[in-house]
């Protein structure tokens, strides 16, 4: 029978998870899987030696030959962010993003290899929605020097985190909702991604270690902001999460569940593929050369990738030619009575065309009264008080944070000042509803005392 292998290789700073697994034109399943414990006080280039090894050593004692490695990184190793830029950047996305990165992610272009994959786009405010995911090169130094010698080849490197989510979306075939959450929970950090028909539409990340109320409503706020889901004041229903990965136990679903508008249960994998044991981010790593995943992303430079094996490629698109072949045959047959049928449609429809007409024409006044509406609506808009940004703009910034200038035009805003860490003012400032599009405007500095000098750049949303 035909069939396509991979191997996904899940990297955490305790454990190296391996899973292998195959695919033919009617079934994908996990064949075997292996952990192995690491020392979790080494670096990554200081373990990749003993990785390589038992890469092999599973290969070896699997009787796998020229299957492609997919190598899932630490999720810390890993810096993702979920972007919006106005739809006229699309024809030139990358150069755009490229001069956009540091905005967002505060390393220099230069020192990273970074991707991107495009969520979605609102036609109507003219917006898309793009995750871009960014490793140090000096991080992925030990896997490119070692190409040619770890395992069969390395096809792509991704995080470990979006290999998660790309094994939990292959398993959750049993979930009915057009929108729902899935989480992967490991290494006391919960990766949270929200699914609106079965499309992947955010990613976010919280720490376990740290305040889960502050993080859930702030996330609550970006899928609001963002447009995929809104709650209201009144409404009981909340967002379905279901869970799975090495941390998601009874006593953290206890916890979570504590959560205001999310309601955390473990997926059901009794109705999907993957079986109870199989590793979910190890799946999720090999499923990326055996079908299309949620999370399309690969942060291994093209240039130094092992290409994949073109002989079940054409061996499957000659099943493919031959069943068409079937196909026609079996159609010819039916040829003449549809032939028949579609005539005899065609003479409804046009006894049916001035009622189609009276409709058409119903159908524009009901647009210009609606356009009428919505112009109304708009003129209705309370404008931001003086009061309300501040007391918000006070929340949001630390009590670490000096600012030394605050400057206010229309809906722009400046801030510039000192604090510890400026990063993490750019993520309080967009979980915030009043506030929008945080960026930097300067490059940070370090004052006298040692703390980053800053100078942000935000609008009020006046919604």
């Amino acid at each position: 029978m035909i069939s396509k292998e991979s191997v996904g290789v899940e990297i955490s700073n305790n454990h190296l998870t391996i899973a292998h697994a195959k695919a033919t034109p009617f079934d994908t399943k996990v064949c075997a899987h292996a952990v192995y414990d690491l020392d979790a006080t080494s670096g990554f280039a200081e373990k990749i030696d003993t990785i390589n090894a038992r890469v092999k050593d599973f290969l070896r004692r699997h009787h796998i030959g020229s299957a492609c490695l997919w190598i899932g990184l630490p999720a810390e190793m890993v810096i993702q962010r979920v972007i919006r830029l106005p739809s006229a950047a699309k024809e030139n996305l990358a150069k755009a993003l490229e001069y956009e990165l540091p905005t967002y992610i505060p390393l220099a272009p230069e020192d990273i290899y970074f991707r991107y994959q495009i969520l979605g786009e609102d036609r109507d405010e003219k917006q898309l929605t793009i995750l871009v995911a960014a490793v140090k090169k000096k991080d992925l130094a030990p896997l490119i020097e070692l190409r040619n010698d770890f395992g069969a080849g390395i096809c792509g490197v991704e995080s470990a985190a979006t290999a998660g989510i790309n094994g939990l979306k292959w398993a959750s075939k049993s979930i009915s909702e057009n929108a729902y959450a899935l989480a992967y929970i490991a290494d006391s950090t919960l990766h949270l991604s929200y699914f609106e028909n079965g499309q992947l539409r955010f990613i976010r990340t919280l720490d376990l270690n740290d305040d889960l109320m502050y993080q859930s409503e702030r996330i609550l706020q970006e899928f609001d902001y963002s447009g995929t889901i809104r709650f209201e004041s009144d409404s009981t229903a909340a967002l379905s999460v279901y869970c799975h990965g090495p941390e998601a136990t009874q006593d953290m679903l206890q916890v979570l569940n504590e959560l205001p508008n999310l309601e955390f249960s473990l997926l059901d994998l009794s109705q999907g593929p993957l079986e109870e044991n199989n590793p979910i981010a190890g799946t999720g790593l090999a499923l990326k050369s055996l079908q299309r995943v949620a999370v399309d992303i690969n942060l291994f430079p093209e240039q130094f990738r092992k290409k994949p094996s073109v002989i079940g490629r054409y061996a499957t698109l000659a099943l493919v030619l031959l069943t068409l072949i079937s196909g026609m045959a079996w159609a010819g047959s039916h040829f003449v009575h549809q032939r028949v049928t579609d005539m005899r449609v065609d003479g409804e429809l046009n006894d049916l065309s001035d009622e189609i007409k009276a409709l058409g024409q119903a159908q524009s006044k009901i647009t210009v009264l609606q356009e009428r509406i919505d112009y109304l609506n708009n003129l209705r808009k309370d404008r931001i008080h003086a009061l309300e940004f501040l007391k918000e703009l006070t929340e949001v910034l630390p009590d670490t944070v000096w600012l030394s200038g605050l400057s206010v035009a229309d809906s722009k805003v400046e801030i510039q000042g000192y604090a510890d860490y400026s990063t993490r003012l750019i993520t309080g400032l967009e979980g915030s509803p009043l506030f929008a599009n945080a960026k930097f405007n300067s490059t940070i500095t370090h004052g006298r005392d040692g703390k980053q000098v800053f100078k942000i750049s935000f609008e009020i949303n006046r919604q």
